[in-house]
């Protein structure tokens, strides 16, 4: 587990407060599973994560984009993710430029005057890499064999790292920070990650949503007497 910066923690602790206050009754009513990142909002998911024990970096920086920005990203919003969460990291060359496979490049500092073509991209991205995930259910050594082979992915003393280009598209950063903590911590995603196949909601709860699975459609789970246990489809 990544150790925080003084900075860095105090910033968590303000956004776990702010999440302490009293919301309006339709989110109060919205069951948030801790591991979920059910909410399109950055701070909520890495605030629920954190508090469940998981490290804030390589996989709080994706599902932040993944169940957050990827749905409701506006250009200063991915400006100060890209600053606060993945700069950081140190885990890749920027241009200046946001891209993503089948799009034109988007300058940073114009993302703001093509909102189509930011949302467009940022909706691309997240479809390429949730069918890669859902690949990765069926063969998940194939998926970090090919991130290895493209660099995108290495291996150093103190454990898996992402290392992506400045010309490399978006879902390569993502699937390269997502697939880096796999292999650091694989028995999470063997036991708890999910990807709803309705929804393509991404999870880390398997036991309340089954594999195929989310809170909102969860599949039917086998009872721990082998009998199945009946919930909502």
């Amino acid at each position: 587990m990544h150790a925080l910066s003084d900075s860095r923690e105090r910033e968590l602790r303000a956004r776990r407060a702010t999440l302490a206050a009293p919301r309006p009754s339709a989110d109060a009513a919205r069951r948030v599973d801790p591991l979920a990142f059910t909410e399109p909002d950055q701070s909520r998911g890495e605030t629920a994560a954190l508090e469940a024990g998981v490290s804030p970096s390589r996989l709080i920086t994706a599902m932040a984009f993944l169940e957050g920005l990827a749905h409701a990203g506006s250009g200063r919003r991915i400006r100060q993710w890209w600053a606060d969460d993945v700069r950081p990291l140190g885990c890749v060359e920027s241009t200046g430029e946001l891209r993503e496979t089948g799009h034109a490049p988007l300058s940073f500092d114009a993302l703001d005057d093509e909102p189509a073509a930011l949302q467009a991209m940022l909706v691309d991205a997240r479809r390429r890499v949730v069918a890669a995930l859902e690949a990765a259910l069926r063969d998940p050594a194939a998926l970090s064999d090919v991130l290895v082979q493209l660099g995108l992915v290495r291996r150093e003393p103190s454990g898996w790292v992402a290392s992506v280009g400045g010309d490399r598209p978006l879902s390569d950063l993502l699937l390269a920070l997502i697939v880096s903590d796999m292999l650091d911590r694989p028995k999470l995603y063997r036991e708890r990650f999910a990807l709803c196949r309705r929804c393509d909601r991404i999870s880390f709860d398997r036991s309340l949503t089954g594999r195929r699975g989310c809170l909102e459609h969860p599949m039917r789970q086998p009872s721990k007497k082998g009998r199945r246990a009946v919930t909502k489809r």
